[in-house]
């Protein structure tokens, strides 16, 4: 993703804010029944949510800021602080609860289909029965990497929009258009692979702000005048 310098630095930022808080779940249910801990009140999974909601929104912020400085830098027109805050928080806070809820509806489904597999008959290893899937590095570093691609994606519009005000109040008409990008390689997906090159209007329906289409997204964004 050539808009983010340092995105596998960021996507650790990402996956190490969301392990603590996924780690402490996790032990709470293995140290329940699967039963217990599938029948949990919605009263505990709402207190995950918000805890998840937070650390998102100050998590967030990073690639956000790193996909705004990327564009704003290049086109030589930067927001005031108290703009960029105003327009970060408009997006974030609700994405945010939009995320943890995600989450905690995933942690859910890993405790339901391991009490239904064992209810089932089979054999649970020794993984499922700590349920370490809720807080594996492969979920980690899906939601990192998934998290910084949308988070990126977002900062760039939101520098447009501020670029693209100033020229219409000018008068002036050369006003960005977001042109979505694959990385080009072996492992893009028949999702994506068709968007390549293509402009906001070929894809602004299906995906508002562009890249992730998908979970583990590496699609990026040009902007031409």
């Amino acid at each position: 993703m050539p808009d983010l310098l340092y995105r596998a630095e960021i996507e650790d930022y990402i996956a190490n804010g969301f392990r603590q808080p996924l780690e402490r779940q996790r032990r709470e249910l293995a140290g329940m029944s699967l039963e217990t801990a599938a029948k949990q009140p919605d009263s505990y999974w709402e207190k995950h949510k918000w805890e998840l909601a937070a650390i998102a929104l100050l998590l967030l912020r990073r690639p956000w800021d790193d996909g705004n400085t990327y564009l704003a830098g290049s086109i030589g027109h930067i927001a005031k602080p108290k703009e960029r805050d105003a327009d970060y928080l408009r997006w974030a806070a609700p994405y945010a609860k939009k995320l943890a809820g995600h989450l905690t509806d995933t942690t859910q489904t890993i405790v339901a289909a391991i009490l239904g597999k064992r209810e089932a008959g089979e054999q649970l290893t020794p993984e499922e029965r700590s349920l370490d899937a809720i807080s594996s590095a492969e979920r980690l570093e899906r939601i990192a990497a998934t998290e910084t691609t949308g988070a990126a994606a977002r900062g760039e519009f939101s520098a447009a929009k501020a670029f693209n005000q100033e020229q219409l109040r000018k008068g002036y008409h050369g006003l960005l258009v977001a042109y979505w990008n694959t990385e080009d390689d072996g492992r893009v997906c028949p999702i994506c692979r068709p968007l390549d090159g293509t402009p906001y209007l070929v894809w602004s329906s299906r995906f508002k702000y562009g890249p992730p289409a998908h979970v583990m997204c590496r699609c990026w964004l040009n902007w031409r005048a």
